[in-house]
């Protein structure tokens, strides 16, 4: 009886005020009570307690005395009627659920998600919003946050990551170091696996470099990743650039002709003064060489995982694009036009409201993002080729027939849209964090190779030197994927750094491995008919030797290290040497014999897997019983994104949080401040 009324009481967090009631169980007749912690009787008159009191001091201090705290707690949060008739307002307590409630809100929705400064909780017009909302609300300090309740969140978010880690077959990392506006570096890394059939990303690690010995420095927060989360033993790739493709080649990445758009106006107000231009100019080239510095210590690190490591493929494919926009001089006249009349649509107020009558807008164009240049571009062609808009009369209305669009114009501009159009597609695509994309690297390349040879021999009439141009870098950098599906390569042609990286079987397996793609990408490619079935056939044998590896590989490490030896495979061979006996080849190991996959069970699994009618990529997760030795493999390789992209978009997070206001805030609070935003389901 006495169990039930507390856990009643516990449930709807009513507090017995009275100590009789609370402890003890009344007679109906007379003065006895019946103790509900120890059942003993304590004999008193009616109406009086003096011998219950006496009882739970010298047999039940301590239930006594967590007894009288919660009633102490109690009576602070609850409101007096003075202070009712005063107008003074009693704030929450700390442990009260609603101050609770809303600190937290402040910090992980206010504060992380949205990227609000901390100062925020200091600023008057802040405190008199929370006043409004709640008067009872006690305004949390930014010390307290700072000190303790971000460093809570911090190591829960640890250890959710922790799990991840430990919960993953297999995981591939990306790594990449960036420079902010003031050129102070940053290092990240983040973790990439497939758990359930579902792809997981995390950010494991972000730091700002600072003073010398940065390549040590490097080395030493990529292990203490590794070793931290143990992962050691589950790593398949690591996704990489050289840092001076990452930070230079990207700086400004503008289409030819587009120089234009970019220039201030002459009548900005906006412009730095010379002496500060000078200033900045001065402050960029001394954190310039620092940089140069951490570049080369990034190359350094990383060229140590060659083995594991792959380029990212997003980033090679911009440098084709900025060897093709350095060498498009024939389309630059066209292109300076159209970056004019961009720029018009958002500074001109009679083009823009001609616009805005025909539900029309321009996007605008980034520096460093070649694709939104080539939007542009598209949209103004778009508007050009519709026959319910006159965009050369429009011009000619606010007296720019300087920027009219002849037919050569129009000719040279087509031909160009049409030469990027598969790059600006993949750029897109590639990028995709839901969904594997290193299956996705082969056949984009395939695709963008023979569109560019059919543009070369049927529709290039002013931009052949570009289209070539953009051929024999393709060649050069992606070479080592386009030799494996038999492009042949000349020997003329300059090996990049890339060359050979590009390689890796992974680029061939893991598109099988995707029932959207299987072999279709090769079999309804321009490939001859007779390369086609050759290519199949290898990708096939790939696939089947990796999954025997796999499973084999697999088999070995679940078994008993000290039978290790009786596993059977070739190549594993015991380290103990063994005594010599007569009929030693009638001995039966002790040992348990453990069964291997045969290539012929992989092949007949392989051929039901291509003649599935589903093209749903998850088809390998969800059919784990059908194709057990695919699935295996599947876990393994498609947690391996083809860009660098994941890494870039922790950049994008921690330069929104690095602005001005923000110049006090620690690295230490920053870093946090980032993985907290980034791995914002994990607290």
């Amino acid at each position: 009886m006495a169990l039930s009324t507390t856990n009643s009481e516990n449930s709807s967090g009513y507090i017995e005020k009275k100590l009789v009631k609370k402890f003890f169980i009344d007679e109906k007749f007379g003065g006895d009570r019946w103790c509900s912690l120890c059942h003993s009787i304590v004999w008193d008159k009616i109406h009086v307690t003096s011998n219950c009191n006496r009882h739970m001091k010298r047999h039940h201090k301590t239930d006594l005395n967590k007894w009288s705290e919660s009633l102490i707690e109690v009576h602070k949060m609850q409101p007096k009627i003075a202070d009712a008739f005063s107008g003074k307002i009693n704030k929450y307590g700390p442990l009260h659920p609603k101050q609770v409630e809303l600190t937290d809100s402040i910090i992980q929705d206010l504060i992380i998600d949205l990227g609000l400064p901390l100062s925020l909780v200091e600023r008057p017009a802040f405190i008199r919003f929370m006043k409004k909302v709640d008067p009872k609300y006690a305004i949390t300090s930014r010390r307290t946050i700072t000190r303790q309740m971000i460093p809570d969140l911090y190591e829960e978010m640890g250890k959710g990551l922790q799990e991840f880690c430990n919960t993953a077959q297999f995981i591939s990392l990306t790594l990449d170091i960036w420079a902010d506006r003031r050129m102070r570096p940053f290092f990240a890394v983040t973790g990439h696996a497939i758990i359930n059939g579902d792809l997981k990303s995390y950010v494991l690690s972000f730091l700002l470099m600072q003073g010398s010995h940065t390549g040590d420095a490097l080395l030493a927060e990529f292990e203490n990743v590794v070793s931290t989360y143990s992962i050691r033993d589950k790593l398949v790739r690591i996704v990489t650039d050289n840092a001076s493709n990452n930070i230079k080649a990207f700086e400004q990445l503008f289409v030819s002709g587009f120089e234009v758009y970019f220039e201030p106006d002459e009548d900005g107000g906006d412009h730095l003064s010379e002496s500060d231009e000078q200033a900045v100019k001065s402050n960029k080239d001394a954190d310039a060489a620092g940089l140069s510095t951490i570049e080369k210590s990034f190359d350094t690190a990383t060229s140590d995982a060659e083995g594991l490591r792959i380029p990212c493929f997003s980033h090679t494919l911009q440098l084709v694009v900025r060897d093709g926009l350095n060498n498009s001089n024939c389309a630059k006249h066209s292109l300076s036009k159209v970056a004019k009349i961009a720029k018009l649509s958002h500074n001109s107020t009679k083009f823009s409201e001609q616009l805005e009558k025909l539900s029309i807008t321009i996007p605008t164009a980034v520096p460093t993002r070649w694709n939104s240049q080539y939007d542009c571009v598209c949209k103004i062609l778009e508007i050009a080729n519709d026959s319910r808009n006159n965009l050369n009369q429009m011009l000619t209305d606010i007296n720019k027939t300087d920027l009219c669009l002849p037919p050569r114009d129009y000719a040279i501009l087509n031909e160009y849209v049409s030469l990027f159009a598969l790059f600006a597609e993949a750029t897109i695509k590639i990028q995709a964090d839901k969904s594997p994309s290193i299956s996705l690297v082969a056949l984009s390349l395939l695709g963008i190779y023979f569109d560019l040879q059919h543009e070369l021999q049927n529709n290039c009439n002013y931009t052949t030197s570009l289209c070539k141009t953009l051929l024999t870098s393709l060649k050069s950098r992606f070479g080592g994927l386009l030799e494996k599906l038999y492009i042949n390569i000349d020997e003329s042609i300059l090996r990049r750094s890339t060359y050979h990286l590009y390689s890796d079987n992974i680029f061939l397996i893991s598109p099988l491995l995707d029932a959207k793609f299987k072999l279709n990408w090769i079999i309804n490619s321009s490939l001859p008919e007779s390369d086609k079935e050759n290519i199949c056939e290898h990708i096939k044998k790939l696939t089947a030797d990796a999954c025997v590896l796999r499973t084999n590989n697999n088999n070995y490490n679940t078994t008993d290290e000290n039978n290790a030896s009786c596993v059977l495979s070739n190549s594993t061979t015991t380290n103990n040497t063994k005594r010599k006996g007569l009929f030693s080849y009638f001995k039966t190991p002790n040992a348990k014999r453990t069964r291997l996959i045969s290539q012929s069970t992989i092949n007949e699994e392989i051929m039901l897997f291509l003649n599935e009618e589903s093209d749903e990529t998850c088809l390998v997760f969800d059919k784990k019983e059908s194709y057990p030795s695919l699935n295996r493999l599947a876990y393994k390789l498609l947690c391996v994104p083809a860009t660098s992209a994941p890494v870039e978009r922790v950049f994008s997070q921690s330069g929104f949080l690095i602005r001005p206001h923000r110049a006090t805030m620690t690295k230490e609070t920053l870093s946090r401040l980032t993985l907290l935003k980034c791995n914002f389901s994990l607290i």
